[in-house]
């Protein structure tokens, strides 16, 4: 986001790869007189959609990626949260799911939408998430279908100052024009600025 969009603070955490070169002789990558060995698999749940539960050790290679989110997420209480950037197939799903399983050892509530951002969706993924919270009661109101946007956006914000919660908007580049530049609907940047501009409390996104 660009600054005139009014959503600031953000720690942003570029997702890459790496080429590691190895020195000496090609080898064959097959030994075909070895025993063959099966590989031992543990399936792998998924929190929503593409968002997988990810548990200690099942995520590799964005060790550094992960220790700065997670410390920027635990050392900033009020800054509105974390962006993963990179394209599409480097792993930013798999590491927003690491971070939430981590964050939920640590007992926050996790909410997830994924895709175009709505307002309502929004409404019912932290809804559902405090649901045996104290705040279920106002959880409750949230999901009510005729509460107007006014209504919704200031009870989330309540519940943003009142709940440790980690609320993920996953695959978020569908909301964004060609090239990434800017969003597709203006709006979208005029509600998140009013849901996230003020300290948020506990939470983060």
């Amino acid at each position: 986001f660009q600054a005139e969009d009014g959503i600031r603070d953000y720690k942003v955490t570029g997702v890459q790869t790496c080429a590691l070169p190895i020195s000496g002789d090609d080898r064959p990558l097959v030994n075909g007189d070895a025993n063959r060995v099966g590989l031992k698999t543990r399936s792998i749940t998924m929190l929503q959609g593409e968002l997988p539960a990810l548990q200690r050790g099942d995520l590799i290679g964005r060790r550094k990626e992960l220790r700065d989110a997670l410390g920027f997420l635990r050392e900033n209480e009020g800054a509105p949260g974390v962006v993963l950037q990179g394209i599409g197939g480097l792993g930013k799903s798999a590491l927003a799911g690491r971070i939430a399983m981590a964050q939920r050892e640590h007992h926050w509530a996790i909410a997830i939408h994924h895709g175009e951002f709505d307002l309502g969706r929004v409404a019912q993924a932290v809804a559902g998430a405090l649901d045996e919270t104290a705040s279920k009661a106002k959880a409750k109101r949230l999901r009510n279908p005729e509460l107007d946007d006014k209504s919704r956006l200031q009870l989330l914000r309540e519940l943003l100052q009142a709940e440790q919660i980690l609320l993920i908007l996953d695959d978020f580049e569908q909301n964004l024009s060609v090239g990434g530049t800017e969003l597709k609907r203006p709006e979208v940047a005029t509600v998140l600025d009013d849901l996230l501009a003020h300290e948020i409390g506990r939470a983060h996104v």
